[in-house]
């Protein structure tokens, strides 16, 4: 997920990561990620930075698929995967930015195409097993942990 967020030029909603949490208590983002709308925004406004969000969970959640798929299990990103992956990004983009289908077909499309080059990349195969490693030797890492790691990219 974080290399994700290094792609998407998102790093500064990274808080760190942890070994010690369950689930999605492993990744802290910064409290602006979570942050409701402004109720002095337009509404325009109020849904461009919902969709903001969204698209950097979109850009998370595909990222960590692949990475699962291609540098855990040593497998290939298929078919099934995809349409998992959209099939939960079709429904998340209903419901959160009342986007149609085949709205939200374009845009994960262009999200899985960003991650699958990237994620074809043996340099990032690299800094992914070095954060691997560091995060199993510390445990957590910070933001600035993480940016130093993924500054290699």
């Amino acid at each position: 997920m974080s290399v994700a967020l290094a792609v998407l030029d998102a790093e500064e909603m990274l808080a760190g990561v942890t070994l010690d949490g369950e689930g999605l208590d492993c990744i802290t983002m910064v409290p602006q990620y979570y942050a409701v709308g402004n109720l002095l925004l337009s509404p325009t406004s109020a849904w461009q930075d919902v969709f903001q969000r969204f698209q950097i969970t979109l850009g998370m959640t595909i990222a960590d698929a692949m990475c699962r798929k291609m540098l855990h299990d040593k497998g290939v990103v298929d078919k099934k995967l995809r349409k998992t992956l959209l099939d939960a990004a079709c429904e998340e983009g209903r419901l959160s930015c009342q986007l149609e289908s085949d709205e939200m077909e374009h845009i994960f499309d262009k999200y899985y195409q960003y991650m699958l080059q990237a994620f074809k990349n043996r340099n990032v195969h690299a800094v992914i097993g070095t954060m691997v490693k560091r995060l199993q030797a510390d445990r957590s890492l910070s933001n600035c942990d993480v940016l130093e790691l993924l500054r290699k990219l």
